[in-house]
């Protein structure tokens, strides 16, 4: 008879979210989510939650960059007229729960104002960005095979939309084997019970969501013990 060996116990925040395997995703800063004038504000969303979080996500990324994580930024290229990203299911599902809202405004579309990433969070030369096209950010991209060539084991995330993106992304990430963390307070959507219920999901069943300080604090123990 066979003998399961005993369980391993949990792996502390410390051990996963350590510089040298892990790396901090920066999900969907676009001025056509965050800013006002773009895409999703003119919709009639406020861009005020999505603003709100941006000092946690500079404190992280200055941090992140201190202790020589690697930084991830991910960025949408969505609709213009002839884009051939977006099928027709993407469409379908579009003017069926939003109204056609995001169907006949072009948004994030290459090379505009909108689709840039805010000052605030904009990446630095040297870190690598990410174009995707669906919610998910593996979702036909190169993220996982940039991510293993890097030898990283962990993804920390922060960004928008919480329920949208950034969960697909998480999920995504879980399924491929990566750790998650998810830091609560630098994620943000416009609804905030949506946001509640999608953090509790994915603390649950995908990852760990704490504070972004907690993260923080990690690596300062981390480089000390060093």
């Amino acid at each position: 008879m066979s003998v399961l060996p005993p369980p391993r116990p949990a792996l502390s925040l410390a051990d996963r979210v350590d510089p040298r395997h892990a790396a901090l995703v920066t999900v969907d800063m676009q001025h056509d989510f965050c800013s006002p004038g773009g895409a999703v504000p003119k919709s009639g969303l406020d861009p005020e939650p999505l603003r709100a979080i941006l000092p946690s996500i500079g404190r992280l990324h200055e941090a992140a960059r201190a202790h020589g994580l690697t930084l991830v930024h991910i960025k949408n290229a969505y609709n213009a007229p002839g884009n051939p990203y977006l099928s027709e299911a993407w469409l379908d599902q579009a003017r069926r729960r939003w109204n056609g809202r995001y169907v006949e405004t072009p948004m994030c579309v290459p090379g505009s104002w909108g689709a840039q990433i805010v000052p605030e969070a904009a990446p630095r030369e040297g870190e690598l960005v990410v174009t995707k096209h669906r919610f998910s950010a593996f979702a036909g991209t190169d993220l996982d095979l940039s991510l293993r060539s890097r030898g990283i084991q962990t993804l920390v995330f922060c960004g928008c939309v919480t329920y949208v993106c950034v969960e697909s992304t998480v999920r995504d990430a879980f399924f491929a084997n990566y750790h998650v963390v998810v830091c609560a307070n630098a994620v943000a959507g416009w609804h905030p019970e949506w946001h509640r219920h999608s953090l509790e999901i994915m603390h649950q069943w995908f990852g760990d969501v704490v504070p972004a300080a907690e993260v923080m604090e990690a690596w300062e123990k981390t480089a000390v013990a060093r």
